[in-house]
């Protein structure tokens, strides 16, 4: 998360989020130390807050201003130019083409959202970066939202520059309205001195905050992935087997229960900085989850059976590094490995936008895809090296330390599901 001054707009008051105190001096001459609050650029006047807790306007012209202070209010003023819709003007347009999913042949529409920025003042914002979210409406008022960023780019003064967001495709719901139901955009100005001045937009300009709210992006989640422990700060810890079991059960309780503040601690840092460590995520899926037993115990690893909501069961590996936290789980965080194989299966899909997606997902695990096309269908070669190179490495196979593997059973039938899901897609041709 940003984590330095921040500046936020109203009308023509721009008011500051910080923690110091500074020292002023008043016309005078007598010495004032406060924090600043806030600047309203119609009055120039300051907003200042004591040390003992009392809250007062001044006009700026009354303050011996140092040069620190000078380039400080500057600053300020600076990003309230940025902040306002006069001098910083965005405007956002919905681009919609007819669009058949593939997949399901259901109808709908591609959305690509275009964001114009012009620059009206005569100032130059060296360092901008635009993120934003487009939420996706899932029925019974919940949402997912895609958060990305866009290229950081330089404003001159008078110049515009026009940004694109990239297509998401929408299905007509049953109730006739389409699954996309808008976009938030936020465009950040870092100044010299680490703040960020914030300008936020949305569309449509109606679009309700406390239904679609902000999702982090990757700049903060790797901010936080930075900041988490490394995994030589956890020695290792002896655990039997009934510590193994009172663990699992602790991730069982978390969940009926909805602790997510449990949940978090027992998991290992590795996880730290993903959307599924949010607390809106979390409930959600808790609200879905029944029960969670207990079927086997190997090691380190305990399988287990998870009931959901309508009926539906799965089960999967609780699995514990060294260190006593919990890698990999039954319900989310599933090992690496049988990630892999649901891709190298959907790499036989006959539509190319599995088929890349696939590719990808494997890219990023290191795993090795010489030879595969994913603009066509013939790669029956390239997708059996990749099978043989799973099969391979299963005994081994884990994308992060410590290495944690999936017991040998449950590779092996992740393997043939595999199988069976390409046997599946060829018959399809």
């Amino acid at each position: 998360m940003i984590r330095h001054t921040l500046l936020l707009i109203f009308g023509l008051c721009i008011s500051i989020v910080a923690d110091d105190f500074r020292a002023f001096t008043d016309s005078s001459g007598r010495s004032i130390e406060a924090k600043v609050l806030g600047l309203d650029l119609k009055t120039n006047r300051v907003e200042l807050e004591m040390r003992n807790g009392k809250i007062g306007k001044i006009p700026l012209s009354q303050l011996q201003l140092t040069e620190e202070d000078q380039a400080f209010f500057n600053e300020l003023k600076t990003g309230a130019v940025f902040s306002d819709p006069d001098f910083l003007q965005v405007n956002i347009t919905e681009e919609t083409a007819s669009h058949v999913d593939e997949w399901t042949k259901k109808k709908g529409k591609n959305h690509i959202y275009t964001i114009a920025i012009g620059n009206k003042s005569d100032l130059n914002f060296e360092t901008v970066f635009v993120e934003y979210c487009i939420y996706r409406d899932l029925g019974s008022n919940k949402h997912r939202s895609t958060n990305l960023e866009l290229p950081e780019q330089k404003l001159a003064a008078g110049e515009a520059v026009t940004l694109k967001t990239t297509q998401q495709h929408a299905t007509f719901k049953s109730s006739g309205k389409m699954s996309i139901s808008g976009l938030r955009v936020r465009l950040y100005y870092k100044m010299p001195n680490g703040a960020y001045a914030i300008r936020e937009e949305c569309f449509p300009r109606k679009l309700p905050l406390e239904q679609f709210a902000w999702a982090r992006s990757d700049r903060e989640m790797q901010e936080e992935r930075a900041r988490a422990p490394s995994p030589t700060d956890y020695p290792e810890r002896v655990m039997t087997e009934r510590d193994v079991r009172e663990l699992a059960e602790q991730y069982a309780q978390v969940w009926r229960n909805n602790d997510f503040d449990t949940w978090k601690k027992l998991l290992y840092p590795m996880h730290v900085g993903r959307e599924e460590l949010e607390p809106g995520w979390f409930d959600r899926k808790a609200k879905t989850i029944k029960f969670l037993k207990i079927t086997d115990v190997q090691g380190r690893n305990v399988k287990m059976r998870v009931t959901y909501d309508k009926k539906k069961e799965t089960e999967g590996w609780l699995q514990i590094t060294p260190s006593g936290h919990i890698k990999y789980t039954p319900v989310i965080f599933e090992h690496p490995f049988l990630r892999a194989c649901g891709s190298l299966g959907m790499m036989a899909s006959p539509f190319p936008h599995f088929r890349e997606t696939s590719v990808e997902k494997l890219k990023e695990m290191n795993i090795p895809v010489d030879g595969f096309n994913p603009n066509s269908s013939n790669n029956a070669a390239s997708i059996n090296e990749i099978h043989n190179w799973l099969a391979q490495e299963r005994g081994r196979f884990d994308i992060s330390s410590p290495r944690v593997v999936l017991p040998e059973e449950d590779a092996l039938a992740a393997l043939e599901k595999a199988r069976n899901m390409m046997k599946a897609f060829q018959a399809m041709q």
